[in-house]
């Protein structure tokens, strides 16, 4: 879809291309300082709103569960010879 065919077909869309071009007419801002305002709000968006996200390697999931079973059962046999 174009932008054309968004500002056509979608309101909320179509209300704020309206809200900024009455901004852009009223000399508030010009439309350089628009697109910097709209490119800087999404930056400030995305920033406070980072997904964190964690990659394995193919194997690397299986190496940690093993991992923490061996761990898991050195820790139980631990608290047998203990007891």
């Amino acid at each position: 879809m174009t932008t054309a065919e968004k500002y056509r077909n979608d309101s909320a869309f179509h209300r704020l291309v309206d809200k900024m071009l009455a901004m852009i007419y009223q000399s508030e801002f010009t439309p350089g300082e628009m697109r910097e305002a709209a490119i800087f709000a999404s930056i400030r968006y995305e920033m406070e709103n980072v997904r964190k996200v964690r990659y394995f390697y193919p194997n690397e999931e299986r190496a940690l569960q093993t991992l923490q079973r061996i761990a898991t059962e050195e820790r139980d046999g631990m608290r047998i010879k203990r007891g």
